[in-house]
């Protein structure tokens, strides 16, 4: 059971939100070069585990 339970509305809502994200995340890093990709992907994981931690309360990804 999670800490915080999301109403069900404001869950599929937020869920749309992260699909969205995920989309605009998957035709930009097409458009990275190899250090780039490096660069982009050590901060998407930083910011990943730090908005989880916020949202669930679980700094583990």
């Amino acid at each position: 059971m999670s800490k915080f339970q999301w109403p069900f509305v404001r869950r599929s809502k937020l869920e749309t939100i992260l699909a969205e994200i995920d989309d605009w995340r998957k035709s930009y890093e097409h458009r990275l070069d190899k250090s780039e990709r490096k660069q982009y992907l050590s901060g998407l994981n930083f910011a990943t585990r730090y908005f989880r931690m916020k949202l669930w309360g679980n700094p583990r990804p």
